[in-house]
């Protein structure tokens, strides 16, 4: 979907005595990717893109990489980015209501 912003992470296992280059090429090479986690050589990466397919052309090209051993899609989530703007702009955002002592919303 165009006009959108994809938010999404993934796991990717690599070998533990590769996984430090394998962080740094992937913040190094790929717009967008952070790796906010890594132990071991178990890393979280988030993507931020603006199409699915940018979403798997990454993955895919992590999933090459020497030492990266699998790599799995764990959330995706997208917003248009008219709604997006409308947001920072600070557009209207109903409150929350919250229940008063008695239960119910003042």
């Amino acid at each position: 979907m165009k006009d959108c912003l994809h938010i999404s992470s993934a796991i990717i296992h690599a070998q533990p005595h590769t996984a430090d280059a394998v962080c740094e090429r992937i913040t190094r090479t790929m717009p967008g990717v952070e790796i906010p986690v890594a132990e071991g050589g178990k890393l979280v990466a988030t993507l931020e893109t603006e199409t699915e397919h940018a979403i798997v052309e990454r993955l895919d090209a992590i999933a090459l990489m020497d030492g990266v051993m699998s790599v799995s899609l764990i959330y995706h989530h997208f917003e248009p980015l008219d709604a997006l703007e409308q947001d920072a702009a600070g557009g209207p955002i109903e409150p929350e209501q919250q229940p008063s002592e008695e239960g119910t919303a003042p």
